[in-house]
């Protein structure tokens, strides 16, 4: 073989590579990664809602909530760095028999905590729980997507992402003494 197709053959391998490498280049740079724990806030992850008045035993409850199962999916585009997380929500509600409004809307937040502890995000939502027709147990689902600017795959994994419900300062302290007594 002659010097002159000796370096044909080379320079069509490597034009070869080349645009088999280029492909590569169109392809997107979003990748799916491990999502930051995700968790309920335990200070804020049960609600026991009472009627308006003095009276706090179990004939003046409206309901109950509590946090269920938390999920995420997430993926980074590294070519700016920005995380998008897929949240699924569970909140578990019961009947109480003080209830009037048979889809009340259920306040919840959902926070993120940035790698230096601050928190760098917070935002409220509702969703209602259905107890119409007399049920006694409901369960309602949320999804929602959301993003951290500058979040490259290992930053992601120090942010912590947190669910918790919506809480008056009565309700709170009510369910500090619940959870005291069942210690």
């Amino acid at each position: 073989m002659s010097r002159l197709s000796q370096i044909s053959i080379r320079l069509t391998a490597l034009a070869l590579m080349l645009a088999v490498a280029g492909c590569g280049l169109t392809k997107s740079d979003t990748i799916e990664v491990a999502c930051p724990p995700l968790g309920a806030l335990k200070q804020a992850d049960e609600l026991t809602r009472f009627k308006a008045g003095p009276g706090r035993d179990l004939t003046d409850v409206i309901y109950s909530v509590k946090v269920g199962r938390i999920a995420g999916k997430c993926e980074v585009k590294q070519s700016v760095e920005l995380a998008t997380i897929i949240v699924g929500v569970e909140l578990l509600g019961e009947r109480g028999p003080a209830i009037e409004d048979p889809r009340p809307e259920i306040e919840y937040f959902i926070a993120v905590q940035a790698p230096n502890g601050e928190i760098a995000a917070r935002q409220a939502f509702t969703l209602p729980i259905d107890f119409e027709g007399g049920v006694l147990a409901s369960r309602s689902l949320d999804y929602l997507t959301f993003k951290i600017p500058g979040a490259s795959p290992a930053a992601l994994r120090a942010y912590r992402v947190y669910v918790g419900l919506q809480l008056t300062r009565e309700e709170y302290e009510f369910s500090e003494r619940a959870r005291a007594r069942a210690r």
